[in-house]
């Protein structure tokens, strides 16, 4: 039963398929390894604990490398490079993207952490997701909680096909898999599914 269950499912899954600037007034200050310089602008800007900790307020841009984050106010420790942002957090890195998030924990340099209210997107296989609470492990691995997860391009209104889920965890190099979801063409559901894993590579 469990394997005509998963085969239906990705067969349902493979026919949706076819639908398928910083104010120049604010302060500025350069910081971080010397192979990864780090470049930190916002409105205002203080240290502490001999400069180790770091809070930015207003305007926040941080720059590392090719990625760029912004946020209104974060707070940073600069030795282990752990990092809490609050307030419009966006990412930008040319492999995945926060497009938006109320608030991030996150590590720079591990690229690992947690975001709230978060709406992600990865280049690879053209990944969207979203959720209450999405976490972010080592590479392109992602667990999300109340979230959905689409493989669409869709630039504005209702995606052709969607799947919104209890729990999604994704590996982008391997396989996607969806816990009390349901698959949904444009904003009708259509299918429910208890669980289901499938090759996010196909």
């Amino acid at each position: 039963m469990s394997l005509r269950i998963n085969f239906y499912a990705r067969g349902i899954l493979a026919i949706v398929g076819v639908f398928c600037v910083v104010p120049s007034w604010g302060q500025s200050t350069g910081t971080g390894t010397q192979s990864q310089p780090m470049d930190i602008t916002a409105d205002s800007l203080s240290f502490s604990d001999g400069g180790k900790e770091v809070e930015a307020k207003g305007n926040v841009q941080i720059k590392r490398d090719l990625m760029t984050l912004k946020a209104d106010e974060v707070q940073m420790n600069n030795e282990t490079k752990d990092m809490e942002a609050k307030g419009k957090v966006s990412l930008d890195d040319p492999a995945w993207k926060v497009k938006s998030a109320d608030s991030m924990q996150f590590n720079l340099d591990k690229e690992t952490g947690e975001f709230q209210n978060g709406e992600l997107f990865m280049e690879q296989n053209h990944v969207s997701m979203s959720g209450q609470k999405v976490q972010k492990f080592g590479g392109q691995t992602y667990h999300v909680d109340e979230g959905f997860f689409t493989t669409c391009l869709c630039e504005s209104g209702p995606t052709p096909w969607r799947i919104s889920a209890d729990k999604i965890d994704l590996t982008l190099e391997g396989l996607g898999v969806i816990k009390d979801g349901y698959v949904y063409v444009y904003d009708v559901p259509v299918l429910y599914i208890p669980y289901v894993f499938f090759p996010l590579q196909s």
